[in-house]
């Protein structure tokens, strides 16, 4: 074997041995990487699984709290709900005792006006009670002068004054504020009493023809429906009374200035109407027993004439209105013959215009 060969292989041993022993270095440098990677490798593994049951509790955790937030979420919502109704709830209320409350107030005014009327209305009632207890003897008084002044007092001012004075005093200061008699302001108008809102008597007109008698009331009277009749009685007797005098300065020779045809005028002109054949309707009015005696015995003879005579003068107006004449058959009757065809007129008219006075009349069936 040359001498150079075993150097040579020597060499390429050492060569080799060295190679060998730097690759088992990278070898085992090698494993100790992969066993460092294996280590971290499980340590991530163990990094992730911790993470993901760390995650899966997040999750878990999250969706309890997405649960939770929905629950209070559908809590709050019902909550609003209720408070929205409750809400709802206490405005009615509210407004239902805003409601009793004004009725209540209202009620509390109304009582309190009831009880200032009904205050009024008691010092009324004594007013009046007070004065009905003068009335027992003022109003027998007040016709007693009523007759004088009708038995003859000259002066018609002196007996305007003198009938306004004594009305004045039957019903008494307390109740009347003013009696005045005058010209008629309204014509076709008999007798009215005017009030307020309350019901209170305010003003009290009677007229005949173109005289009337007004009588103003004090305010805030209560309840004196006596003490306004016994006025409008006063005041129709003023009337009649110095409606009396009027016709007596007129009277002729007859007993009752009526100035109406008799009962041979009513035979004639009845007696023309058949020859005639003209159709017509014989109406006779009588004026009853006891209204006459009456108003002769409370107003006089001249005051009954005056009322007979006004009579006698509506019946000849609306007998002459519907094609006719009116006439005076007796001491307290009359007669109208007028044309058939408005007989119905005619007795609507005279039943209105008559039963307007003192005096009570009676219509009797077509003859």
């Amino acid at each position: 074997m040359p001498e150079g060969e075993p150097r040579r292989r020597r060499a390429f041993r050492g060569v080799n041995d060295a190679y060998v022993n730097g690759l088992e270095q990278q070898l085992a440098y090698g494993w100790q990487e992969f066993d460092a990677l294996r280590a971290e490798e499980e340590r991530l593994r163990t990094e992730e699984l911790r993470l993901g049951q760390t995650l899966e509790a997040a999750d878990r955790r999250l969706s309890e709290e997405r649960r939770d937030r929905e629950a209070a979420q559908r809590s709050l919502s019902v909550a609003r709900q209720e408070f929205a109704r409750s809400l709802a709830k206490a405005h009615g209320e509210r407004d239902l005792l805003d409601r009793e409350l004004r009725e209540c107030q209202t009620a509390l005014r109304v009582a309190r006006d009831e009880k200032i009327r009904a205050e009024a209305r008691f010092a009324s009632l004594r007013t009046g009670l007070d004065e009905r207890v003068g009335w027992v003897h003022r109003v027998p008084d007040a016709l007693a002068e009523l007759a004088r002044i009708a038995a003859g007092t000259p002066d018609p001012h002196d007996r305007c004054e003198r009938l306004e004075q004594a009305i004045f005093a039957a019903i008494g200061p307390r109740l009347l504020t003013g009696v005045q008699i005058g010209p008629a302001a309204q014509p076709h108008m008999a007798q009215q009493t005017q009030t307020d809102t309350t019901g209170s008597p305010v003003c009290t007109t009677t007229q005949l023809r173109d005289r009337a008698v007004i009588c103003h009331w004090s305010p805030r009277l209560y309840g004196e429906q006596d003490a306004v009749a016994i006025v409008e009685q006063l005041s129709w007797a003023a009337l009649r009374a110095l409606a009396g005098f009027d016709q007596a300065r007129l009277r002729e020779s007859r007993g009752i200035v009526t100035q109406l045809g008799d009962e041979t005028s009513l035979r004639r002109h009845l007696a023309l109407r058949e020859r005639l054949g003209e159709p017509f309707a014989h109406v006779t009015i009588n004026v009853s027993e006891g209204s006459a005696g009456k108003c002769r015995a409370l107003f006089g003879e001249i005051a009954w004439n005056a009322g007979f005579a006004e009579a006698g003068a509506t019946l000849e107006e609306i007998a002459r209105r519907h094609g006719g004449q009116a006439y005076q058959v007796g001491p307290v009757r009359f007669a109208i013959v007028i044309d058939h065809d408005r007989e119905e007129q005619a007795r609507a008219e005279a039943t209105k215009r008559l039963t307007a006075g003192e005096l009570d009349f009676e219509l009797g069936a077509t003859d």
